[in-house]
Order: structure tokens, then sequence, then C-alpha cells
């Protein structure tokens, strides 16, 4: 029925027509059967953040049937009849906009999609605002849990997202900037001078990561050739190597001058750092982590999440340099967020660092009060990444420091949960240690790089 469904005639199209102050639509698209029948195809769309949230499709629905159907929900008005350009239009720019944010449409759009026209030039082009003020706004409606929503966008954005909870903020006016929750550290850094030339041990290293087309993966004998240098003169390579790209690229990037790239030299870099000791590299790493969205999004895109197991490798004998960071002024909270991850992935590989961890999550807890009016070095983003990663450690001796945190009233709830649930899970009891790998979370490189081969050739 899905191949047949695009060649019944359009019926009536519908939609609430509270939906852009509402901030949820709930559209309906239907087709004539010969019968006299409807397919009816469903979708609930967020235009403000996540798209398409739910869709579901009928092949056959009775006009009766159908009528009593059309009717207002706790949540929406009544829906009332549209055009189905309309529909389209937010459906598929909703889409798009999600998408931005590593978001897709629910599980059922792949079947209710039919019910609507190929996306192309044919359908005349209708512009809506997607978003709030062009960011994307996460409506956190009680009872759904959002935690893996917010995870996905701190992943792909960064900081670059609000919320708004409905409980403590009226949805009359999405655009008042009251519904902001809390003030965002500006990002600011100037750069020290970068190697201008390459002084690596192994050069065949330098030539497999910066060579052009090598973002369709690396062969598993380039890969087992590399992984066979001794780590420590490995790692100074490939710091040499991090160094030199940024210096390369960095003005262009923040320029605008570069558009698009088809090498992928410090996905590589980090891949190889995820798997050796390799605390050369610390400073390096945390460089990557000092510069802005724009270079993030140029050189890693999805792959931001690799700086925490190449971190976690270099630092685990040494974790002050990324004590350092963390207290570092203008940097990104979601740089910060893969910071003190890698702290609690080092915890957990080495056992013996877990008081040394905690120590540096009880400075941290203890300064941010007096920090935080002022964003100085920090935001309510950060403390709430902060108590993210206390809760993932479960240092539940820090429970006093993490609820005076709290009552400051300037973390984030959104990122950590609410002080109550925060509490109940580090009251917890603690669960026995599990024996780690010595790189705990470092994805298996030959494996990801045949990710990256069949990626490209699926495009």
């Amino acid at each position: 029925m899905r191949e047949k469904a695009r060649t019944l005639p359009v019926g009536r199209c519908y939609i609430n027509p509270d939906w852009k102050e509402r901030g949820l639509a709930q559209a309906i698209v239907t087709r004539q059967r010969p019968g006299g029948n409807l397919v009816t195809a469903s979708f609930t769309i967020d235009p403000l953040c996540r798209g398409v949230i739910e869709a579901g499709c009928r092949v056959s629905v009775s006009p009766d049937e159908f009528a009593g159907t059309i009717a207002p929900t706790d949540a929406l008005a009544a829906p009332a009849e549209t055009t189905y350009n309309e529909i389209h239009n937010l459906i598929y720019g909703s889409i798009e906009f999600a998408h931005e944010a590593g978001l897709n449409p629910a599980a059922g759009f792949a079947l209710a999609r039919f019910a609507l026209e190929e996306d192309s030039d044919s359908i005349p082009v209708i512009e809506y605002e997607f978003g709030i003020n062009g960011r994307h706004t996460l409506i956190m409606r009680p009872p759904e849990n959002y935690d893996a929503v917010i995870k996905t966008l701190r992943h792909n954005l960064g900081d670059r997202f609000d919320t708004i909870d409905p409980t403590a903020t009226t949805l009359s006016d999405p655009t008042d900037e009251k519904s902001r929750c809390h003030p965002t550290e500006p990002y600011s850094y100037t750069p020290p001078p970068y190697p201008r030339r390459l002084h690596v041990r192994n050069r065949f290293i330098s030539d497999a990561l910066l060579r052009k087309g090598n973002f369709t993966g690396l062969s598993d004998r380039t890969i087992r050739r590399i992984l066979s240098i001794n780590a420590p003169e490995l790692a100074a390579d490939i710091a040499d190597i991090i160094l030199f790209e940024i210096g390369r690229t960095r003005n262009e990037i923040e320029d605008s001058v570069l558009d698009d790239t088809d090498e992928a030299t410090l996905i590589h870099a980090l891949l190889f750092l995820s798997q050796i000791d390799c605390p050369q590299a610390t400073e390096a790493i945390l460089e990557i982590m000092r510069q802005s969205n724009s270079f993030l999004e140029f050189h890693l895109a999805d792959s931001a999440s690799l700086l925490t197991p190449a971190l976690c490798a270099a630092a685990k004998s040494d974790p002050a340099p990324i004590e350092r960071f963390l207290y570092e002024r203008g940097r990104l909270s979601h740089q910060r967020n893969l910071a003190t991850k890698a702290l609690v992935c080092i915890a957990d590989a080495v056992p013996r660092r877990r008081r040394t961890v905690i120590a540096i999550f009880r400075r941290l807890l203890r300064s941010l009060p007096d920090r935080l009016p002022k964003t100085d070095g920090c935001d309510a983003d950060f403390a709430g990444y902060l108590i993210d990663a206390i809760v993932s450690l479960h240092a539940s001796e820090l429970l006093p420091d993490v609820e005076s945190l709290f009552a400051t009233g300037l973390v984030n709830h959104a990122i950590c949960g609410s002080p109550e649930s925060v509490a109940e899970k580090l009251r917890e009891p603690r669960k026995p240690a599990k024996k780690s790998p010595p790189h705990p979370s470092a994805p298996d490189i030959f494996e990801f790089n045949r990710h990256l081969k069949q990626l490209c050739a699926e495009e």
C-alpha cells in the first residue's frame, strides 16, 4: 500500500491553529481511496527543536470513523482545515532543523511519509521560523523524560541550545528572553603561535593523517603500522600533527574561507591517542578543546566525543592539566563537559586515581558559588555538567557540596536533573567496581575506520 499511497489524490488536511503559540503541532494528511475510505497519516511536530516526534499511518479509515478522531486534546486545540503545502513545508522544514541537532524523526515516520508527496521543487516553498530566535529550544513537557534528547543536543550543539520548563515559564510568548534559563559564559580564546612546520620522527604517520581523502578511513595495514611505533614516540608525533593542523586551518575556518574538507586529520589523531598511553599528547588534546564551535564542527562534527577517551588515555597518569583547563575563562561548556567525563573515565580506568578525581571535583564544587554569578570561567550549564559527572562517578561523599551548589539557583537542572533526583541517585548503594580495560570507552579503531568506509560508500 505504501507504494500506491502517493498515487491517491490528497484529501483534506488539518492542523491545530495554535501550533505557533504552543510550539507543538498535530498535523493530519488524508488521501482518498477509490472505494471512499481514507488513508490517514498523523504527525506530531516540534518546530522549536525535535522535528517530527510522533507519526502514524492508517491505510483504510471510513469517513465517519475519521470524523470522530478530529477533536481537541488536553494540550492542543481542535484541528482546523489547512492546505497540504503548509503541512508539507512544516514537516520537512522541522525535520531539517532537527537534523542540525542530530535528532531524527520518530520511527513511525518511515511509513507515514508515504502519505506525503516527495519533498521536491514541485511543492511551493513556505518559509517558517524554526526554533526561537534561530536556536533549538527544547520545551520539556511533563511527564516525558528528556535525558536522551538533551545528551544528543549537547553532543551536537554544545551550549548552543535552550530549554524551557513549562512548569516554571509561561508559553504564551515563547520569544520572551526570560524563557532563557541562565546566562552562558561568552566564548573567547587568544591562541598561542602554532608550529608552521612538522617535526615528526615518523613521516609516514603525518602522510597518513594529513592525506586528502582520508575521511574514507585508513587501511588496516596503515593502522597496524602506526600502532607498531612505541607509545611515547607515537604520541609526540601525533601531538605535533595536531598543533600543526590547528595552526594550518584555524584562521581560515574562523574567517569562513574553508567550507568543506575531505580529510579527517584530527579524528584519526584522536582515535590513535585513545588506543595508547600518551601523556605527551595531553596539551595537544586540550588545545583542540579550546577551539571555537565552528572549528570543532569543521574538524570533528559528530566525532567530538572522541576527545573524552583520548584525554583519558593521555591524562590518566596526571589529571592536573584537565583540572587547570576546567578553570580557564572563556571556554565552551560542552568541551568542559567532555573534560569532566574524561576525569570519570580516569577514575574508572585507574581505581587509585578515584580519590584524586574526587578531590578535583570537590575543589570545583566549592569554587563555583563565588564564580557562577559572574560567569567567571563557568556558567550554569557547566555546573549541571559537573554534577552529572559526579552522579556518573557515584561520588556520594560530594553530596553536601552538590547541595550547596544547587542552593545558588545557578545550576541548569535540564542537564543534571533536579536536586531531589541527584540526591536520590547519590544515596543509592554504589555497585562494586568492575575491572576496567586500560582504555575504557575507546572505540575499536579498525571498526571505526571500516564504518567510515561504509558511510562514504553509501553516499
